[in-house]
This record gives structure tokens, sequence and C-alpha cells, in this order.
């Protein structure tokens, strides 16, 4: 996992309040969490960027790799899309599999879409106010391969202690 919003301690804090304690796993080797805030509040001084990620030690040794918030990392990228893309799709092919977090708003509309058109799957969050109750909905808006019929729209929250969960009633 790789963090660039939160430090070392404060993820797992963050998860451990979800219900998903980490620290065993981290401390086992079977997780690995980078920060670029490093344990407490130390910003890493160097400008590091999804290439510096891929060609990481960490994230080659990970089975799947999760990037929070990879769009602040694509900002700074300078090669073509073409070529950003084949990087990420050399990195997965190599059994490996890669989650981006982005935020659409800090990234060109140009650059979304032709992520969006080259991943396997992509899913939208989002929020919505209905009757004074904010509604937050997962859209699945590509899934290739999918085994089978797949729900567009799924309704989810979050709660303390039992971290995310799958709204029933608005799944059909």
């Amino acid at each position: 996992m790789v963090t660039t919003e939160l430090t070392t301690r404060g993820w797992l804090e963050q998860v451990n309040s979800l219900g998903y304690p980490l620290e065993d796993a981290a401390n086992q080797g079977k997780f690995t969490l980078l920060s670029r805030f490093g344990v407490i509040s130390d910003e890493v001084e160097e400008d590091v960027g999804i290439d510096d990620l891929l060609t990481s030690e960490a994230l080659g040794n990970a089975d799947i790799s999760i990037v929070d918030r990879a769009s602040m990392l694509l900002q700074t990228h300078e090669d073509s899309p073409d070529q950003l893309l084949s990087r990420l799709r050399t990195f997965c092919s190599e059994n490996r599999s890669l989650m981006l977090l982005i935020d659409p708003d800090e990234i060109s509309s140009d650059m979304m879409r032709i992520l969006s058109a080259s991943a396997e799957v992509v899913l939208e969050m989002k929020t919505s106010e209905i009757g004074g109750g904010l509604s937050r909905i997962l859209a699945v808006t590509r899934f290739l391969r999918a085994a089978g019929p797949v729900q567009p729209r799924i309704g989810w929250r979050v709660e303390p202690s039992m971290g995310f969960i799958v709204d029933i009633t608005a799944v059909s």
C-alpha cells in the first residue's frame, strides 16, 4: 500500500479503527506500507513519481499494490500517456495487480479517459444528498472479463469497527 496523504502510523491507526488491524501483518512482512510522510510526519524531500514506485523493490515483491491518490503522483509524470501506459502494463504483466486511486480533479480529463479506457476495472465513488441523508454509491463503469452480470450501482457505507459495508437494500 502506498499512501500520499497519511503517515505510516496514521494510516495504520485509521484502518485499525475500521476493524482491519494490519500491524501484525506488517511486522511479519506480509504487508508493506509506504508513506511519503514516513512514520510520524517527516515529508520525504525527494519528488517521488509513479515511475519510482513501479521500479521500487517493495512494489516489485507485492502481488497486489494499491496507490492511494495516485493522481497526485501522475501530475508530475513527464512522459507521454502512451509511455505511462506501457510502464503500467509492463508492471502488471509480471503477474501483479495494481490499483490506482485517482481524484479526477487532479489530472487532465484526457489522462483520465486514457487510464479508464485501458483499465480492466473502473469504479467511481459518488455521493449525493437524498432526503437530508448522504447516499454513497459505487458505480461500476468498466469490468472486463466479468464471470457474470455486474451490478452497475452499489450502495455502501463505512462504520467504525466494521469497515466497508455494502448496503444490501441497494443491491438487487
